[in-house]
């Protein structure tokens, strides 16, 4: 069956590759990368730009990835050798960081041990994996992930601006609300999923962005009246597209969010702008809130009860597979576990009818099934590491880049918190977008560190570039 399996995939996705496509990637990788090197290498602004791009990228989608050997009709996260042109960015910035500041880089940022035993982990985890395939697909793709942590971290802590992170932030929140909102208003989609494959992906990336822009709109002295507006609209716009998803947990998170971002912002650095733009706010969710009130319940009295009993299904099947397997079934290997094997296709009753299983909603079980105990120990531990440094860095003092802290971390609240009714955590833009924040987030925590302990000795590069980014 396996083998079956195995043909029907490669032969539907030899047939949606373009020969096109791959040159194009192709002449990127050869002629962009060196030009990208050439020019970064001797501007800043070009680098912040690069950082920018590499934002906004992920959430651009289908365009700007390649899948190498793909499997296209796979239910698992990862169908294919991927590469996107964030990854060419990344391999940019890291040569251009490399050569030029190799004395100010941090080679082992934080969490870098505990990222190397889950990576270890995952490596060990293809021995058990039934398509070994599927399970180097994920193992391709933590890699990518590695470098991109480990370039968003050095990237700002040689000084570059944090508003490169905001244009990045911004244009990324504008593009995803904008394809949202045509899909609804104009395309008159039910449940919008924007640039993405689904619409549950939208609240698990947006969420991530929208407390930083509203940070940025209320407390950054560095933007226009205008910016600030910008960010502040975007971010009303993006719970706009949340709701538009009809995702009762993503909308639930968000409005937690903003409520939470804006207290902190009324705590820790009150203003007249923080109180106008907060009473803003206040009046224009109650209008909103009036408006898609009456569509919100009827999605909830509405939603299928087979959707809630699917995802108990998945469940079960995988807290069998981890009580089977202690050591885990194999990284991206769920789906095809669950097809297969009797004992734990059982289960499944509602989704039954389907010739393929899908995918665990729930991310800790998920990990914890391909993962074994020692894959999901890890796995809480690094999260839980990277959310408890953030909260202690906002903590430190009242200044913008704690604040931005605050922002972070909500971010990340909302994501693993919605990690118990989701498992899109596993797909590259939310994924991505996560690793973007948290890189940036130890960069913002160490820089402070760095500026308790030796403020005379702090780089000037960073002051230059935050002045003249301006």
């Amino acid at each position: 069956m396996a083998d079956n399996l195995r043909g029907r995939h490669f032969s539907t996705a030899l047939s949606r590759c373009t020969v096109m496509k791959y040159v194009a990637f192709i002449l990127m990788a050869m002629i962009g990368v060196p030009l990208m090197i050439h020019y970064g290498s001797r501007s800043a602004k070009v680098r912040e730009n690069l950082v920018t791009a590499l934002i906004l990228l992920t959430a651009v989608g289908g365009p700007t990835k390649m899948n190498f050997v793909s499997f296209e009709h796979y239910r698992g996260p990862d169908r294919g050798f991927e590469v996107t042109l964030t990854d060419l960015i990344v391999v940019s910035l890291c040569y251009i960081l490399k050569t030029k500041y190799p004395r100010a880089l941090v080679m082992a940022p934080y969490n870098t041990v505990w990222l190397a035993i889950l990576y270890f982990i995952v490596i060990c985890s293809i021995v058990p994996a039934p398509l070994k395939l599927m399970a180097m697909f994920s193992i391709w793709k933590y890699l990518r992930m590695a470098m991109l942590y480990w370039c968003m971290v050095n990237i700002f802590r040689i000084g570059t601006s944090t508003l490169a992170a905001w244009r990045g932030f911004l244009y990324s929140g504008v593009f995803v609300s904008f394809m949202a909102l045509k899909e609804k208003f104009i395309n008159h989609v039910y449940r919008v999923p924007g640039p993405f494959d689904h619409s549950n992906t939208v609240p698990l990336y947006l969420n991530l962005l929208m407390p930083c822009l509203l940070i940025w709109g209320l407390c950054d002295k560095r933007l226009s009246e205008k910016q600030a507006t910008a960010c502040v609209i975007t971010a009303f716009a993006i719970i706009l597209s949340i709701v538009f998803t009809y995702s009762r947990a993503g909308l639930m998170f968000s409005i937690e969010a903003m409520v939470m971002t804006i207290l902190a912002a009324n705590v820790r650095m009150p203003s007249r702008r923080v109180r106008r733009v907060t009473i803003v706010l206040v009046i224009a969710s109650l209008i909103a809130g009036a408006a898609v009130a009456p569509s919100v319940i009827e999605r909830m009295n509405s939603a299928p009860e087979s959707s809630e009993e699917a995802r108990q299904e998945f469940n079960k099947a995988a807290m069998a597979m981890l009580s089977n397997n202690p050591l885990g079934i194999g990284i991206n290997n769920f789906p095809e576990v669950l097809t297969i094997n009797h004992d734990y296709n059982k289960f499944m009753d509602v989704m039954s009818s389907e010739d393929e299983a899908g995918v665990c909603h729930e991310i800790y079980l998920l990990t914890a099934a391909e993962l074994g105990w020692p894959g999901i120990i890890v796995f809480l531990i690094i999260i839980l590491t990277f959310a408890l440094r953030t909260l202690k860095g906002a903590l430190k003092e009242k200044s913008l880049e704690c604040m931005l802290l605050f922002g972070l971390f909500f971010g990340f609240c909302c994501l693993w918190s919605s990690g118990f009714l989701e498992w899109v955590f596993r797909i590259t833009p939310v994924m991505s977008m996560y690793v973007i924040t948290t890189g940036f987030a130890m960069a913002l925590v160490d820089r402070g560190n760095m500026r308790k302990a030796s403020p005379v000795s702090q780089p000037r590069t960073a002051v230059r570039l935050e002045e003249a980014a301006v």
